[in-house]
């Protein structure tokens, strides 16, 4: 519904329950704000935003005023400008003139606001209040007590878009500080540095620093995980200088957020320790080499193996956080130039078992945004806050936003229980029979399944999980377990979000059948389904729809196993490392001494290289 309001003489259509802020900048209209974040709860403390509104006594802040029919509203009165000028002037009591030496120097929003209201001179005064340096809630940020505007944007982001509560505010007044009261709740992520409006929070990591104009700011895809949060890295002289996502706010499927690893974690890109040559092994000692000479010493190895036992001896291993380009140029290499065929990536080590399921659920898999549409979010497979906190950061949005009950499937306590409507928390290794209880309680005397392809099948097989044997077995609790159940029952849209440790084990393509046969049973009782794959490397979906044109060899667990057995020979590894990759260390480690030849492509010194 829409109602119709006058802002400056001009009349303007608001859908109801936005702010007259959202309202004006929705239709090109200035209304200054620093403590205002679209991503946030109005927050209300600058001050700047007031607005004069015909008929009330007071001016009122436009950033919690809703629109209401037919109101008329003045942004620029004489009294408003000069109560934004006097708020400004209180903000910048005892604040620093830190400015030339400030990393926000140049694009910070206070100089931008002290410069718009003209600001040249204090006439208001107040003694300095002492304060003893408390370190930050993480050691990757520095925080600057006298820079602080008490806006409150890094303490409203940690409490509802993190949802950690590391930061609050302490003591009253002009003594009011923001303070890490639970640094140990701290994930390092630098929520709080990016919405800070000023220097309050900078980074403590990069030696090497430069000035806004001196910079160049590029947007590109996060590589550390599977999520692709957009981003853009700051670089001066060549050297990355920060990672920012100003610029990116509105963009999924991040819209700014970031975790620790993809805000803080770039340094290896220009690091003293990547390999700049190759290296040769020599009896018991590495030894520098030309390209020239690994290259001749990688073919004479390669060409003597083809010649003894065959292309079936040769094993490629490659890192699912290559590029599409990449993979495709390998995988052709190995298959027309080496005649190869036992080549795998480690996207096998998260993803293949929900690999199994990809068709039946065709049709399923959508964006982050969708998660906003669903009634009810189940997580299963791990500590999303962990693996793919901008996903739980998503999750904690829908739930805020639009009331979206959320579930959580684990062995172990995850941070998402803290939100949960219904936290099921079974013993390890009873993924499978607490998911098909759930299906069972859920769907099964559902008549709308009856008839369906497969229920009757799946329906005897679902005869032992009755509610009581599955809580008994799984020691859950029962009040949590009929709560999952009924609003599996009462939603009409339902979002699942598989993270990559329930697919693993021996009994992981189980648990995805599980859980997939779950979904479908919601989609043929007439709900909304979503199945969101979590994968821990950044193309692990791109690596296996390309895996899918190639003619199919041996696995990776299996190439490591016939290294073993001396059935491979050769084993090419490309930015991948075995060793920390693989659960059983002492038997990889063992595997690959048997090899005749391994050759490592990677950035740095690995544990297998």
């Amino acid at each position: 519904m829409t109602v119709h309001i006058t802002i400056n003489g001009r009349e303007i259509e608001a859908e109801e329950g936005k702010t007259i802020l959202e309202a004006a900048r929705e239709n090109g209209i200035y209304i200054p704000t620093l403590c205002y974040h679209s991503h946030l709860h109005p927050i209300g403390s600058c001050r700047l935003c007031i607005v004069d509104i015909e008929g009330y006594p007071m001016p009122m802040a436009s950033c919690t005023t809703p629109v209401m029919e037919g109101i008329k509203v003045h942004t620029n009165t004489g009294r408003v400008q000069k109560m934004r000028r006097e708020a400004m002037e209180l903000i910048l009591v005892n604040h620093p003139l830190d400015c030339p030496v400030c990393d926000k120097g140049g694009e910070c929003r206070l100089q931008d606001l002290a410069y718009e209201f003209g600001i040249d001179e204090q006439p208001f005064h107040a003694k300095k209040p002492e304060r003893e340096h408390v370190p930050f809630s993480t050691p990757l940020i520095r925080q600057w007590y006298d820079r602080c505007v008490l806006c409150l944007r890094c303490v409203h982001v940690c409490h509802e878009l993190v949802g950690n509560a590391a930061i609050d505010i302490k003591e009253t007044g002009y003594r009011t500080v923001v303070y890490p009261v639970a640094p140990e709740r701290c994930y390092s992520c630098g929520e709080c540095l990016s919405v800070c409006p000023v220097g309050a929070l900078t980074e403590a990591v990069n030696p090497f620093r430069g000035r806004v104009w001196q910079i160049e700011r590029q947007q590109t895809t996060c590589g550390q995980c599977g999520v692709g949060c957009q981003l853009q890295v700051s670089t001066y002289e060549n050297h990355p200088i920060n990672i920012k996502t100003d610029g990116v706010t509105e963009f999924g499927p991040n819209y700014g957020s970031l975790c620790a690893r993809g805000r803080f974690f770039y340094d290896y890109v220009a690091s003293e320790e990547r390999l700049s040559q190759p290296k040769i092994k020599k009896g018991e000692e590495w030894v520098s080499a030309t390209w020239d000479e690994a290259y001749e010493n990688a073919i004479d190895h390669i060409r003597e193996v083809l010649k003894s036992d065959g292309p079936e001896a040769i094993g490629i291993i490659a890192s699912s956080r290559l590029l599409n380009e990449d993979l495709v140029t390998l995988y052709e290499f190995a298959e027309n130039g080496l005649k190869v065929s036992n080549v795998d990536t480690s996207s096998r080590l998260d993803l293949a078992a929900q690999g199994e399921v990809k068709d039946a659920l065709k049709g399923a898999a959508g964006d982050l945004d969708s998660l906003l549409d669903a009634d009810l979010i189940i997580v299963t497979g791990g500590d999303v806050d962990e693996t793919a906190q901008v996903v739980a950061n998503r999750i904690r949005v829908a739930q805020r936003l639009h009331d979206t009950k959320v579930v959580t499937i684990n062995s172990f306590k995850t941070r998402l229980d803290e939100i949960s409507d219904a936290i099921l928390t079974c013993n390890a290794g009873t993924e499978i029979p607490t998911i098909n209880g759930l299906l069972k309680a859920a769907f099964g005397e559902g008549e709308e399944l009856k008839g369906g392809a497969g229920w009757e099948e799946l329906s005897k097989q679902l005869a032992d999980y009755s509610a009581e044997a599955v809580c008994d077995a799984a020691q859950l609790d029962r009040g949590m377990f009929d709560t999952a159940v009924d609003l599996i029952k009462e939603s009409s849209a339902v979002s699942f979000v598989v993270g990559g440790q329930l697919g693993q084990g021996l009994d992981g393509s189980q648990k995805i059948k599980g859980l997939a046969n779950l979904a479908l049973a919601c989609q043929s009782a007439g709900k909304t389904i979503g199945w969101f794959p979590l994968t821990a490397y950044s193309n692990g979906l791109g690596s296996q729809l390309i895996q899918g044109n190639y003619e199919s060899g041996l696995t990776y667990g299996e190439i490591i196993k016939a290294a073993d057995a001396g059935r491979i020979k050769a084993l090419i590894i490309v930015e991948e490392d075995p060793l920390t990759a693989l659960p059983d260390t002492s038997f990889v480690r063992e595997a690959l001494k048997k090899l005749d030849f391994l050759m490592v492509v990677d950035l740095f010194e690995t544990e297998t290289g």
